[in-house]
């Protein structure tokens, strides 16, 4: 498994699982009560560590290293349609 040569802060994670959630970094920066300067600094920070260039990057890699369990990682999805198989 990928390790990272310098870990995530508490903050960096906290704002990864933001991302994670879909959050922009107007809505980080509200939930979080920082400026949005400081939640883009985050980010750039986030991606640097993770050696990635792009939110939807930062969000898999760390799922696969296990740094953030989003909730819709794991909700399952609706009722199961049934299929009708017309017989002869």
């Amino acid at each position: 498994m990928q390790r990272l040569i310098e870990p995530l802060t508490p903050r960096e994670l906290e704002v990864l699982d933001l991302v994670c959630d879909g959050d922009s970094n107007l809505d980080i920066s509200a939930r979080l009560g920082i400026s949005l300067s400081t939640v883009k600094y985050h980010v750039l920070q986030i991606y640097g560590k993770l050696g990635v260039a792009r939110r939807t990057q930062a969000v898999a890699i760390g799922v696969h290293l296990k740094l953030v369990q989003p909730a819709w990682l794991f909700e399952c999805p609706g009722p199961a349609l049934s299929i009708e198989v017309a017989s002869d």
